[in-house]
């Protein structure tokens, strides 16, 4: 919880467009001690000070007192809260994006597959039940029932198509998906 805080108040910081310095300064680094932590671990961005270790850290002994060490350390940890929140923020919004597709695509396979369905079958009911003497008209008069028996179909079939997807409401995603990987 303690790293989530952390991570929410620096957050706000480097929204802000908080300098390097500025942020050495509210730990109580300033001046020499920035340029000593600048050239001897290479930062040149505060986003930097997160990839520190602490035997990086602890190699300034000698130049940096335990106390700003310590204050560093602080610091580098704020700054990897900031990122792992970044990252989870990330992660997140990818999750969303996913499950929208996810869903999108669902969607317009059901209306694919209730049109088929539905095209296919009224076309065939047309040529077979209800025209028994379709295939043994002339062509002219052929043409004229295909036409006639494919502008149906298309009706059918966007009819089936949206009852499939009004129907897919009842049932959830992840149960049409159970069906078809079992």
């Amino acid at each position: 919880r303690a790293t989530v805080l952390v991570a929410v108040f620096a957050s706000a910081a480097v929204v802000s467009g908080e300098t390097i310095g500025e942020a050495f300064a509210r730990y109580g680094l300033r001046g020499e001690h920035v340029e000593v932590i600048a050239q001897r671990c290479g930062i040149d961005d505060l986003k930097d000070v997160g990839y520190l270790s602490n035997r990086e850290i602890d190699g300034l002994s000698w130049q940096l007192p335990r106390v700003k060490r310590n204050a560093l350390k602080a610091l580098r940890d704020e700054q990897r809260a900031i990122a792992e929140l970044k990252r989870a923020r990330g992660q997140i919004s990818m999750r969303r994006l996913s499950s929208w597709l996810d869903f999108a695509f669902a969607t317009l396979e059901t209306l694919f597959r209730g049109f088929v369905l539905g095209a296919g079958f009224s076309f065939l009911y047309e040529t077979l039940v209800v025209s028994k003497d379709f295939f043994q008209l002339e062509d002219r008069l052929l043409r004229e029932r295909v036409r006639i028996a494919c502008v149906r179909a298309a009706a059918v079939g966007a009819a089936t198509a949206l009852a499939l997807c009004g129907a897919s409401l009842f049932l959830p995603l992840r149960t049409r998906a159970a069906w078809m990987t079992a």
